[in-house]
């Protein structure tokens, strides 16, 4: 499989809004009290939501706790499909969506594209993909370098396109 660059695309941006003073916390909006996260036990009923509540709002790492296959997080997608993504500078002016990782501006940096079309920071999406080999936005997987996971990807996919077969059959004897 050979990974060729794309093509660049001009974009254009206008300014953003900042959202966050607008947003409230959930307690806040629900108007009660955090609970004293001191005394929580793992089996306190919500606990395992408020765990990843708590894990999304410090910025961990979710994919390390509760990962596609039973809790193994993907491997970090290959160097070669990482260099061989577009970069594309993005004009100062227009219309362009904030980076989905860091939520800032776009306008006048270099974005880089992944093959879903989802644009991101340069700086933010590289350490992503040192992590995992997924889209943070979509899930688009990019090939890795674990022969094992290609393996089981490479299943996955043959399976989903025999089921799709099966339906195309079905539709055409009962359609």
């Amino acid at each position: 499989m050979s990974l060729t660059p794309r093509p660049a695309v001009e974009l254009i941006c206008l300014p953003t809004i900042d959202l966050s003073s607008t947003m409230t916390s959930y307690f806040e909006e629900h108007d009660c009290d955090e609970p004293d996260r001191t005394q929580m036990t793992a089996g306190d009923a919500g606990s395992t939501l408020m765990q990843l509540a708590r894990l999304l709002l410090e910025g961990g790492d979710v994919g390390a706790h509760w990962g596609p296959s039973g809790g193994t997080p993907a491997p970090p997608a290959s160097l070669a499909a990482v260099e061989a993504l577009a970069r594309t500078p993005v004009a100062e002016t227009g219309a362009s969506p904030p980076c989905p990782v860091c939520l800032a501006s776009l306008c006048g940096e270099l974005g880089t594209s992944l093959p879903c079309s989802h644009l991101f920071h340069d700086s933010c999406i590289r350490p992503w993909l040192q992590q995992t080999n997924s889209c943070p936005v979509c899930r688009y997987e990019l090939p890795t370098d674990d022969p094992e996971y290609e393996a089981q990807r490479r299943e996955k996919e043959a399976e989903k396109e025999r089921l799709h077969r099966v339906q195309v059959l079905h539709d055409s004897m009962f359609a």
